[in-house]
């Protein structure tokens, strides 16, 4: 009997070793969660740069044909214009990449003449090809300069014709890595660090969390499209809903040419949400592990 009661109390002490340790680690797992939640729950809130809140996003497939002679030029022109009598529309815009999802293109930046801040490697800047509205309709705000109107032609000469002053507009960051606290407006840089493709800097915008909310505020050079240089990437502003004004996109595309499909059509916030599926997964998973750990507990 003795033996029993020694042998019982030690399976007591066990269990409870047992139950306890089930409880640590359901705690663990729920104040990991908890964290996660909370980190979360920040990016959902972080300041982007850019405004998603009724604002559509899609593609319009062009083929080859369409950059070279000014062909894509015309559609685009003949596209925003026909935009900007639809009474839904506030702004419209394009870009070469996708914010969030599109490809990252890149090239090294350096000042011109160099200055002592640049001593080290150049700056590895995003590269972005855009229409003249696109900040306004992507919400960027312009902090000084201007952005780009007509005047402003793409970086590269036509055949036969002389090479046009080359003008871009950069990010907050990247005017302070280049020029410290010296304003950046009418400062030169070169382009993909080569000295023979040198631009005036005309404007500088805020910086912006490009690739994505998790991500840290980007290094950007923003270039005008031109003949040659044209974006089939497109973000509209609009008073209400944006996916009400899907099918006059698509009717407006159609009229001008009926063989350009209009594709990848989401609202912006549906973007940056899917952009967060991987941490919105983690903490589904954290949080049903810990309940289910302390249940079984």
């Amino acid at each position: 009997d003795a033996d029993h009661q020694t042998g019982s109390r030690e399976q007591g002490r066990l269990r409870a070793l047992l139950v306890t340790a089930e409880v640590a680690i359901s705690v663990f797992l729920l104040v990991g969660a908890g964290l996660l939640i909370r980190s979360f729950t920040e990016l959902m809130t972080v300041n982007r740069g850019f405004q998603t809140e009724n604002r559509l996003v899609f593609s319009v497939s062009m083929p080859g044909s369409y950059y070279q002679n000014g062909v894509g030029k015309q559609f685009l022109d003949r596209f925003f214009q026909s935009l900007s009598v639809v009474p839904q529309v506030l702004s419209a815009g394009a870009v070469s990449s996708r914010p969030i999802e599109g490809p990252d293109t890149g090239m090294n930046v350096v000042p011109v003449p160099a200055n002592n801040r640049t001593q080290g490697p150049p700056p590895w800047a995003g590269w972005r090809i855009i229409s003249p509205d696109y900040f306004r309709a992507i919400g960027l705000p312009l902090l000084r300069g201007r952005a780009f109107d007509e005047r402003d032609k793409w970086i590269e000469a036509e055949p036969g014709q002389p090479v046009p002053p080359r003008r871009v507009v950069i990010s907050q960051h990247l005017a302070q890595l280049l020029f410290g606290k010296v304003d950046a407006v009418g400062k030169h840089i070169a382009l993909w660090g080569n000295g023979d493709l040198e631009a005036e800097v005309i404007g500088v915008v805020a910086d912006s969390r490009e690739r994505g909310p998790a991500s840290g505020p980007t290094l950007t050079v923003y270039l005008p499209y031109g003949r040659n240089a044209i974006v089939s990437e497109f973000v509209l502003h609009t008073r209400g809903n944006p996916l009400d004004v899907v099918n006059t996109v698509r009717t407006i595309v159609a009229k001008l040419d009926p063989n350009l499909p209009v594709a990848d059509v989401r609202s912006f916030e549906e973007v940056v949400h899917r952009s967060l599926s991987p941490q919105r997964f983690y903490v589904t998973l954290l949080t049903a592990f810990g309940g289910l750990a302390l249940l079984l507990a």
